[in-house]
């Protein structure tokens, strides 16, 4: 009798612990960057006051859970052969279905049709913001909720963008 309850616990046990895993998996949010290791590597260069400046960011999915992930950045800016590198990390919310940072303070948010570099046309969210230094635009590929542009405009008259080069995302590959 016990040998008979044996084998029929374990299937069941198999299923419920199948069936909790599956529901786990299923509660989770599905964008095509959700999984350790997504990245992406920008790149983009721009002239202020007759000096080159090259940029180059990177963004990687460090670990995530049913609610946040934890993304890393890093951003590094080379000008007259001086390099300054910021990296940071920052666990980022699914609630919104937009790609922000904690603190970001976007003062509006628009969607339509860009043509980005690399990718052709593709529709996208834009997040602005606006201060006396200039605007800030992230343009977020409407299909993968990702960051495929970032684009600054400052005062006076000096525009950066900084474009997606490399990734493992697919999509956007």
């Amino acid at each position: 009798m016990k040998a008979r309850n044996l084998i029929i616990a374990v299937p069941v046990a198999g299923v419920l612990v199948a069936a909790v895993a599956g529901a786990y998996w299923y509660s989770l949010p599905h964008y095509p960057w959700l999984f350790q290791g997504a990245y992406s590597v920008y790149e983009g260069n721009a002239t202020v006051l007759f000096i080159p400046v090259e940029f180059q960011a990177r963004l990687q999915v460090m670990e995530y859970n049913s609610t946040h992930a934890k993304v890393f950045t890093m951003v590094n800016m080379t000008a007259l052969g001086v390099s300054a590198t910021n990296s940071s990390s920052a666990w980022v919310s699914f609630k919104d279905k937009n790609f922000t940072w904690p603190g970001a303070a976007f003062n509006q948010t628009f969607e339509g049709d860009y043509h980005i570099e690399g990718f052709g046309v593709r529709h996208c969210y834009v997040a602005e913001n606006t201060s006396p230094a200039g605007k800030g635009l992230v343009y977020i590929d409407s299909q993968t909720l990702w960051p495929i542009k970032l684009r600054f405009e400052a005062v006076p008259a000096v525009s950066i963008d900084i474009c997606m080069v490399e990734t493992n995302i697919p999509g956007l590959r």
